[in-house]
């Protein structure tokens, strides 16, 4: 990419009339001049783009990226917005151009309008070789975990999301905690997604990136906004270049399409509750989705496994008229044993030795087969009660969970005798 500099970029964004069709000049000229510098610093890190790629970008509008992609790397890009508030079911499609009098250009956008963190992208499966989610992440209000499972999914094997946005442990934020400041974002004019709702650590987006099934090639913090000399030179000090602006990281995309929610980033399991199966896969796309409290963030090693507390609850719902309910699991010791429960109803008892994954079969209770088949409750509700050996190690990094750990549970699932 041939140099070019600060001013030419910005002379060149500003001369598009985007925000003139609108009467708000004066907010775009704050806009770019703002953000010029992060564009620059974005496109820094973009993986290696050629001719013919695939581009999508989430939050297209007001475009700068995107003309900026397209003047200097010559590539297509797909644009999606969203311009309603929270809880508003607003899709369509709809078209923009931007016209530079001064560079004698005229840009159509074609972009489809859906909510990124509750809406299924309108693209099929491996569409795409690059996503942009830039400064999008911090404005979602219920589930950037949504977010990176649709990403994945529109994504060709090997392809990448590249996501910025900004560091919450930046400089300014401790100088307002000092000071005595408020570090949270004013009410905006322009909804909820118009202010920053939850903003992130390096960590944590690395680990939703990880957590989703990318291979995290890059995770920066960087200086992404111009700033004074005093500033520069702060940041360049450890431990001060943590607190640089803006956190810059790009995941390859590798193994399933999954959609998970971390105790470490989500307070309240119980209601992210979707009951649609009668299996529970410890680490599949549904399976936070299906597990009340008592259960540990998912672990990696194969195979992957969740670990219980001395006791959890999963929530299954039948496909049919099934018998009985199969725990594949292991513990930790010589005594561990335990009992489940299905809807208040004890189904029996386990006991498990030495380290070696087993199958634990049980019946499920009469009464609560009747319950479910009269309307009385809408699915089985089972409680995993661990006694005897429990392991004391240490939670993994982030996870909220920080009691005892019980047994590592593979799957749990309803079958036919």
């Amino acid at each position: 990419m041939n140099p070019i500099s600060r001013q030419e970029v910005l002379d060149y964004l500003l001369s598009f009339d985007l925000f003139e069709q609108s009467g708000r000049a004066e907010e775009g000229r704050a806009y770019a001049t703002k953000h010029v510098d992060r564009f620059l610093r974005t496109l820094e890190f973009l993986p290696e783009l050629s001719a013919g790629q695939r581009v999508l970008e989430l939050g297209s509008s007001p475009y700068f990226l995107t003309l900026l992609l397209k003047q200097r790397f010559g590539v297509e890009v797909t644009t999606a917005n969203f311009f309603g508030d929270y809880g508003q079911d607003h899709r369509g499609s709809g078209s923009v151009t931007v016209t530079s009098r001064k560079f004698d250009e005229s840009h159509r956008f074609d972009f489809e309008i859906f909510n990124v963190e509750t809406q299924p992208y309108p693209y099929a499966d491996g569409t795409f070789d690059l996503v942009l989610c830039c400064e999008l992440l911090e404005h979602l209000v219920c589930s950037p975990s949504f977010l990176a499972r649709e990403s994945h999914r529109v994504l060709k094997p090997g392809g990448r999301l590249l996501i910025t946005t900004p560091n919450c442990k930046r400089i300014e934020r401790l100088l307002k905690l000092i000071s005595g400041g408020n570090v949270y974002d004013p009410y905006s004019g322009y909804g909820v997604y118009g202010r920053h709702n939850r903003e992130y650590t390096r960590w944590e987006v690395a680990e939703l990136l990880r957590n989703h099934n990318f291979d995290v090639e890059t995770e920066v913090v960087t200086n992404a906004y111009a700033h004074g000399l005093p500033y520069r030179l702060a940041t360049s000090i450890p431990p001060l270049h943590r607190r640089r602006d803006n956190i810059i990281a790009v995941g390859r995309k590798t193994g399933l399409t999954v959609e998970r929610y971390p105790t470490w980033l989500y307070e309240h399991p119980r209601g992210l509750i979707v009951v649609e199966r009668n299996r529970v896969v410890m680490g599949a796309a549904e399976d936070r989705l299906q597990l009340g409290s008592g259960w540990h963030d998912f672990e990696y090693h194969p195979p992957g496994v969740r670990w219980t507390s001395r006791a959890a609850t999963v929530f299954l719902r039948p496909e049919g008229a099934e018998t009985q309910l199969v725990l594949r699991c292991r513990g930790d010791g010589p005594d561990t044993h335990g009992n489940i429960l299905v809807n208040g109803a004890v189904a029996g008892d386990f006991a498990l030795s030495g380290r070696e994954f087993q199958d634990v079969t049980l019946p499920l209770p009469d009464g609560a087969r009747a319950d479910l088949a009269a309307g009385r409750i809408p699915y089985y509700t089972l409680e995993v009660r661990v006694e005897g050996h429990v392991v004391d190690a240490p939670p993994i990094r982030g996870a909220r969970e920080t009691g005892p750990k019980g047994i590592a549970v593979e799957s749990i699932g309803l079958a036919h005798s």
